[in-house]
Parts: C-alpha cells; structure tokens; sequence
C-alpha cells in the first residue's frame, strides 16, 4: 500500500490526460496546421489549373505582348508621318509663308486673342433666351459657342468675344461646359449679368433679322449683339423685341441686298457661328459680296447678285431623268 504522503506529491494532472488536456494540446486542435507532424501537403494544398484556364491565361499573355508591340509600332509610324509632313510643309514654305510648327502656331494664337481682349471688336452673345428654348436646342447652342470660339482663333484679327447672362448651375452653362472643351482656359470675358450691365446702351448694336436697320459698316467703338437663340421653329421678333427693350440701335446683315433666292425651299435661319463668321470675313475683306458667298451655306438657296445660280439637289435629279428619258427615246428612234 502507498505511502499517503507520496500520494499527496504525485501531480493532479498528467501530460496525455484526455480528460485534463495541456495548452499545446489545446492549441494543437485549434490549429492543426501547427502541428509539425503534418505533412506540408496537408498545411497547403496544390491547387491545380484546368487546361482550359491554362489555355485562356496563355492566350491572354500573347495577347497582351503582342499589344505591346503594336503600340511601339503605332507609336514609330505616327512620328516617322509627322517628321515626312514636317518635311513636305518645310520645303514647300517660302519667305512670304514661312513654315510654322504646331507648336508655335498655338502660342501663336493665343497670343492673337489676348491681345484681342483688348484691342479686338467686341462681338457678344446674349444668353438671356433660356426658358424660349428645349434641351435639345439649349445643347445646339452650347455647341455653336464653341464653334464660334474655334474659328475665332484662325483668323488674323479676332474679335473680342462675350457672353453675357451665363449664370452657374444653370442648364445652360452646365452643356457649354460640357460641349467645349476646356471652357474655362477660354480666351473670353463671361459675365453672369445681363447685357444691359456690362454695356451702355449707347454701344450696343443688336443684330436682329427683323431689323428695319441694314449694317453698313463695323464701327470698332460699338458692341456688336448676337442673340444667343437656337430656335428649331422660327421665333419672330424676338431679337429685334429684345433690342426695342433696352432702347439700342439694331440692324440686320445685308442678305437681301447682296443675295438672291434660287430656290423657294431650305431654310433661311443662320446659326449663330454663322452670323459670326460673316461678321469676321466682312471684318476682314470690307466686302459684303465676298463674306456673304463665302459663309452663307448653299443650301440655304442663296446666291449672290449676279452669279450665275447654283442648281439645287432636286433641280440636278429632274435634269438627270430628262437626259435618261431623251437618250431612251433616241435609242429607240
């Protein structure tokens, strides 16, 4: 029989007791891949591809290298074109039209319409007709500024553009933003106040079709008013109601004068880069024959005085079914 003392100095638990288990123990069927005894296999199990995954992941590595080289490629033969273009443009230069980089012709033009901020005609666009028109025309609008913009930067005497009741957060001004690109670099003076604000009404020379006034002459004293309008059905009166309203001078262009009427269909409303650019070549050659057939579309139906008219599309299709009926008729005879 056991000494009771030596019984009292065993301990109470012993290590493999599966009723009393050690930390290790513990820890070990917490997380078995810590026991050391497993295979690396089991710690980690090989997760093989199918063939089919193989085969998409190989093609795509071609696919990429070969992108890879077709940007290099596309990359050499766009600068091996510029440098024959740059090539042809300077050998065909000459004293009196020396060649120009890109580079230089941009720098070129904005410092043409810096300076015309402040020594240029001042052209405006009155944007206060908002609620006249859709969402549609509202975007048609925003796309002729910047028409109106991009052509203003080629010419050699720019004008001094202005856009008047452009307010933030409106309709408006979200699709001009939207439509032209970099708007805010603009080489132009926007203003959120009413034309009647920025300008005295002494200055002021609104353009309006229903003038009874004809414009002679650009005076560079004067502010030159398009009414910033896109109007899908013909709104009448609207400018000239708006120019009777702040009590200014209004006139119209000289189409009637200059122009005859070939043809009763088409047309006859001029988009507001259209009207500019009539404005900017009259600027230029002082020549309303000249800036009239230049910018005014053919077909509007509208020749100049004196010319000889221009058939229209459907005058060209009976012309061609008269010549087929005569050839007919002479084959036949």
């Amino acid at each position: 029989m056991a000494d009771p003392a030596e019984v009292d100095q065993e301990p109470f638990r012993t290590f493999g007791d599966p009723l009393h288990p050690s930390s290790d123990q513990l820890l070990s069927d917490a997380f078995p891949e810590m026991n050391s005894n497993q295979p690396d296999s089991a710690i980690l199990p090989v997760q093989t591809k199918s063939k089919t995954a193989l085969k998409k992941e190989l093609r795509f590595q071609k696919r990429t290298e070969r992108c890879k080289i077709n940007r290099a490629n596309e990359k050499l033969r766009r600068k091996e074109k510029l440098l024959a273009s740059r090539k042809r443009m300077q050998a065909a230069s000459t004293p009196e039209h020396p060649y120009v980089s890109r580079r230089v012709e941009r720098r070129m033009a904005r410092d043409k319409l810096t300076k015309a901020l402040t020594e240029g005609v001042r052209l405006c666009v009155d944007m206060s007709f908002e609620e006249l028109m859709s969402p549609k025309e509202i975007g048609q609008l925003a796309s002729q500024i910047c028409y109106m913009y991009s052509s203003n930067k080629k010419v050699e005497k720019p004008f001094c553009m202005h856009l008047t009741s452009l307010k933030q957060g409106t309709k408006l001004h979200e699709e001009v933003v939207k439509r032209c690109p970099g708007f805010d670099n603009y080489k132009i003076k926007v203003f959120e106040d009413p034309l009647e604000k920025v300008f005295q009404k002494e200055e002021l020379v609104y353009m309006s079709p229903d003038s009874p006034n004809i414009l002679e002459r650009i005076d560079p004293s004067k502010v030159y008013v398009i009414g910033g309008l896109v109007d899908g059905t013909p709104k009448r009166q609207v400018s000239l109601s708006r120019a009777q309203a702040l009590n200014c001078q209004s006139v119209r262009l000289p189409i009637a004068e200059h122009m005859k009427r070939s043809a009763s269909h088409g047309n006859t409303i001029l988009t507001l880069n259209q009207v500019y650019e009539i404005l900017m070549r009259f600027n230029e050659t002082n020549s309303w024959e000249q800036a009239l057939d230049a910018c005014v579309p053919r077909r509007k139906g509208f020749t100049v005085n004196g010319q000889a008219d221009t058939p229209t599309a459907e005058e060209e299709d009976k012309t061609d079914v008269l010549q087929e009926e005569t050839n007919r008729e002479t084959i036949t005879s």
